[in-house]
């Protein structure tokens, strides 16, 4: 689009600069691909949230979570994230698909069919934090982080914010509260200690 010097992901090829990316983006069918954060909801939201109780994710989700890695997610792994599967992170409730395993980008990781395998069928477990980072704890408890390096690393916008939680808003008053009294005590000492000129 122009915007900035950001390189682009070009399925199958990988990373484009910029200047190549615009001149193969010129006459193209695009898709913008958004992380979709909003300060009201909208018809987008409960589509979305309608989408999430199916087990195969729409097109656009499935590009957003692949921009947002660069290969599968197991550690080590660089199988190229378009020849990956995505994987539900906690299993996808077929029989009741409301309660839990939501098709959604913070439940979604890719990750190569070996791998995919090796964390269904084997002892291997994972995990996925609040930014998306994704762990994997071995049979023998060891636990690791997938590709440190992620797509959302290059792509800014792709960058997301975890989600609200009260601990963070109490931390939150709680730094306010210590700024504004320790203002109120500069100020009170100002007032006491005029400076002499």
């Amino acid at each position: 689009m122009g915007l900035d010097n950001d390189p682009g992901m070009l399925d199958g090829h990988g990373l484009v600069d910029a200047d190549t990316m615009r001149r193969l983006l010129a006459e193209a069918h695009r898709i913008v691909v958004t992380t979709g954060i909003r300060d009201e909801p909208s018809d987008a939201d409960a589509q979305a949230a309608a989408a999430a109780t199916r087990y195969v994710p729409s097109r656009k989700l499935q590009s957003l979570v692949r921009a947002g890695e660069l290969c599968c997610t197991f550690p080590g792994c660089n199988q190229p994230v378009w020849a990956v599967d995505l994987d539900h992170t906690h299993p996808y409730d077929h029989r009741n698909p409301d309660r839990g395993g939501k098709t959604s980008e913070r439940n979604l990781k890719p990750l190569c069919r070996f791998h995919h395998r090796i964390k269904t069928f084997g002892n291997w477990r994972d995990h996925q934090d609040d930014y998306l980072a994704v762990w994997f704890e071995a049979p023998t408890g060891h636990t690791y982080l997938g590709n440190p390096f992620t797509g959302r690393d290059l792509f800014n916008s792709l960058r997301t914010q975890p989600p609200d939680h009260p601990a963070r808003q109490r931390l939150a008053d709680e730094r306010t509260a210590r700024t504004t009294t320790h203002r109120r005590q500069l100020d009170e000492w100002d007032t006491a200690n005029p400076p002499p000129f």
